[in-house]
């Protein structure tokens, strides 16, 4: 053989290693780009399931203090209902009998259209 095709062979030697090498290289480089992103995708997984977790927590918190808000104005509302029944009963307790009688009659006037004077005693 000739020194000159030797030579190609040695360069052709040399190409071809440094082709394996260069492939090696890239496959290694994938495989940490692919552990990577598998690590970003667990990493994102656990962020939106903590998401998920605290917006539960939240919607919780909300409806218990909806509740709580509910009940309170429920609470004041059946209170101001009795107070005002209690005021009205106070009101027409405190009428005497003449009035009680003329406010009858004001009663039985419209019901049966006949005219009279209206709440006199």
């Amino acid at each position: 053989m000739s020194a000159k095709g030797d030579e190609r062979r040695v360069l052709d030697s040399t190409k071809l290693t440094r082709l394996l090498k260069t492939e090696s290289e890239l496959e290694a480089m994938l495989e940490a780009t692919r552990r990577e992103a598998k690590g970003l995708v667990e990493e994102a997984k656990r962020e939106a399931e903590r998401k998920a977790r605290d917006f539960e927590k939240q919607l919780e918190r909300e409806d218990v203090e909806a509740r709580a808000r509910i009940a309170k104005e429920r609470d004041r509302t059946i209170a101001q209902i009795r107070s005002d029944a209690r005021s009205h009963a106070e009101t027409l307790d405190s009428l005497d009998a003449a009035r009680i009688d003329a406010l009858a009659q004001d009663i039985l006037d419209l019901l049966f259209g006949e005219p009279g004077p209206r709440g006199a005693p």
